[in-house]
């Protein structure tokens, strides 16, 4: 067994069985603190990753103004889903405003440090690590908040949905692509992906998605499903595995560019938070969305 491929399986899978408890603890419990806990987790680590993808290029990006602001804005998706933002303050743009701020904060920290060197690279990197960290994230908390009448689980199921899909077809086009890839994707972002393994996703997302279904009712039986029709399922699989590839391929693109093989060393296997959450972070959106149809 190649030694990547027993790491992943080493730690693989005590993480999924940490994420997935935290998650099944929420839908036990009515409340979301298992999601929120996880995902300020991952921002936290995710925000110094994007510091270290600066730091190999020669850029310093300001972590703490970085990392703060993105904290920030997951506790402001967290406060205005679960209405705890007070009467008075709910007319305030909360999302504009930290995104405003973050700005401000980042300029008056590279100005004070490096002057009008490389300004646009390391403010361009510093905003792109907002948007992909701290609101692509906080797409993540706002999915899980979703309710149906009657099912006040429904996003909680939606967020273990959507995390089965990417992470299933992720694994499918892994072996999928080893199996039976000969037509390369992106060859110049990532020369390991293949057209077979591409497709492969497509099976993978729609098993990981049916995969969810049955632990969801497994874990509380009681409860009903968010996407109780099979082809809501099919559906619901089907398109969210061409955006998790893209956003394996997004990510790959930043170490690409940066001339790193993973985001960093922290998870042995994987890589980094980013390397292991790609697909999800960039899936997150537009798993929203899709709820409005499904729904």
């Amino acid at each position: 067994m190649r030694p990547e491929l027993r790491n992943r399986l080493l730690f693989g899978l005590p993480m999924a069985a940490l994420v997935m408890g935290c998650i099944i603890y929420d839908l036990n419990s009515g409340n979301h603190w298992g999601i929120l806990s996880l995902l300020s987790i991952c921002v936290i680590m995710a925000c110094g990753e994007i510091k270290g993808l600066g730091k190999a290029h020669g850029y310093s990006i300001p972590l703490i103004p970085l990392t703060v602001s993105c904290l920030a804005l997951m506790g402001w998706f967290a406060a205005q889903a679960l209405n705890l933002i007070p009467l008075e303050l709910q007319k305030i743009p909360g999302v504009a405003l930290i995104i405003g701020m973050a700005f401000v904060w980042q300029s008056l920290s590279h100005l004070s440090k490096h002057g009008y060197a490389d300004y646009t690279r390391h403010l361009g990197l510093g905003s792109f690590g907002l948007v992909y960290v701290g609101i692509c994230g906080g797409m993540i908390f706002n999915l899980a908040v979703i309710e149906q009448p009657g099912n006040v689980s429904a996003g909680t199921q939606l967020v273990i949905m959507m995390i089965c899909a990417c992470k299933l077809g992720d694994v499918f086009a892994y072996f999928g692509g080893r199996a039976f890839g000969k037509h390369k994707l992106a060859p110049r972002v990532s020369p390991g992906k293949t057209w077979e393994g591409f497709f492969s996703a497509f099976f993978g997302a729609v098993v990981g998605t049916l995969f969810a279904c049955w632990i969801i009712g497994m874990a509380v039986p009681e409860q009903s499903l968010a996407l109780p029709e099979l082809w809501q399922q099919i559906v619901w699989g089907l398109l969210l595995a061409p955006i998790g590839v893209v956003g394996d391929l997004v990510e790959s693109c930043l170490k690409r560019d940066a001339d790193v093989k993973d985001s960093s060393t922290a998870i042995p296997g994987f890589g980094g938070f980013l390397d292991l959450f790609d697909a999800v972070l960039f899936a997150a959106p537009v798993a929203y969305v899709l709820t409005l149809f499904l729904l």
